[in-house]
């Protein structure tokens, strides 16, 4: 399987920025932005910094951000990772949170449940009866 790459659209309190062939990376828990890319959007910070191994075993120290990235006319808020020298990459997180995964056969994201509202709606409407035959 080679590599798979996608455009997505990050969204904070002040902009939105489009970057084009991100690699999806899917040994990666969260997705990586550079700092300035979530500076320039105005994505707000969580308090503290985490410590995480990279791929290459190296330790770091990073910051965590809340934004909304979409892909493919679907969106979500995301929780997004930033350390010194990073580089963008789109974790499993993101891809799971916008309702996507990844088909290793045909190499390219595909659909887990319907866009937009349908999904929260049927989610909605399956805790709804769940909770009333309990």
């Amino acid at each position: 399987m080679g590599h798979l790459y996608a455009d997505i659209l990050i969204k904070g309190k002040k902009a939105k920025v489009q970057l084009r062939r991100v690699l999806i990376d899917t040994g990666a828990t969260y997705t990586v932005l550079p700092g300035h890319i979530l500076k320039k959007i105005g994505a707000p910070k969580i308090p503290g910094e985490i410590k995480i191994e990279l791929g290459n075993g190296k330790r770091v120290k990073a910051k965590a951000y809340g934004v909304r990235i979409a892909i493919k006319d679907a969106e979500a808020p995301c929780v997004v990772i930033s350390f010194k020298g990073a580089k963008s990459v789109i974790g499993v997180e993101t891809i799971e949170s916008i309702g996507l995964k990844l088909d290793p056969i045909k190499n390219k994201l595909e659909f887990t449940r319907p866009k937009g509202i349908a999904y929260f709606y049927s989610t909605f409407f399956s805790y709804f009866l769940l909770l009333n035959h309990l």
